[in-house]
């Protein structure tokens, strides 16, 4: 799969399987097919997931693909400053580190 597009990517998927032999395969080559089609990430996370149907495993490549442009979205809010937000790192009294939303400046 080109990008993360994975709803092209099963439609596209979909128009192939009419159109040559695989129609007729078992829904378990079929779902070993779509799994192995889908970009790196998805694909590691869909599997993680264990579908047992091509329906559930489309809707895991979506909602996959969903979180995953939502926490890129947060990873790369770097001009929270412009934004008003401020963070800073303190420790636990465990020694780990955490951000901490200071508040709005």
């Amino acid at each position: 799969m080109v990008g993360d597009d994975v709803v092209k990517y099963t439609t596209r998927f979909y128009e192939l399987t009419r159109l040559g032999p695989a129609m007729d395969e078992q829904e378990s080559k079929k779902l070993e097919r779509y799994i192995g089609g889908l970009s790196p990430e998805i694909r590691m996370l869909v599997i993680s997931l264990e579908p047992d149907t091509m329906s559930k495993a489309i809707d895991m490549a979506i909602e996959t693909k969903e979180y995953i442009a939502h926490t890129k979205t947060l990873g790369n809010n770097s001009d929270n400053k412009r934004n008003g937000i401020t963070t800073t790192t303190r420790k636990s009294r465990h020694g780990n580190q955490y951000g901490i939303a200071r508040g709005i400046t």
